[in-house]
């Protein structure tokens, strides 16, 4: 199957999804637990702002999966596999966090040997989720 063309509006609309997903879930009270869970709505409105990135980002897959992209990559394969109905979504997370785990130590040995070979990198850290959304929506044309 030839690759065919991703549309970058798709891509856009549900990166601003996923970007207000996660405005929404810093917006809830986050400084201890007790505070969070006294108020059963926080809880909804947790859940509702995780799985509206989380079907959003769903949506970019589709979208790629349609378009003949990803398709030998590792998380579009797990997803894949779930939108096919070949796996059920619990299968799919505990399938895809094995695979990441290994492909991450695979990956990490394979940029720590380039930058010892005098190839800078830039590491990225865990919570930087805005930063990547920016940058990626830089690249597509909304930066």
């Amino acid at each position: 199957m030839t690759p065919g063309e991703i549309d970058l509006k798709v891509v856009r609309d549900r990166l601003l999804l996923v970007k207000q997903s996660l405005d929404d879930l810093r917006s809830l009270p986050h400084t201890n637990l007790d505070e969070f869970t006294s108020d059963r709505r926080n809880i909804l409105a947790a859940d509702a702002a995780l799985r509206r990135g989380l079907e959003a980002l769903f949506d970019v897959a589709r979208h790629l999966l349609a378009k003949g992209h990803g398709v030998g990559s590792l998380e579009y394969r797990e997803v894949g596999a779930y939108l096919a109905g070949r796996k059920n979504r619990r299968q799919m997370v505990d399938d895809l966090a094995i695979a990441i785990g290994r492909f991450a130590k695979r990956q990490e040995t394979w940029f720590r040997g380039m930058e010892r070979r005098g190839t800078p990198i830039t590491w990225i850290e865990p919570g930087d989720a805005g930063r990547i959304l920016e940058d990626v929506a830089e690249w597509v044309g909304e930066g």
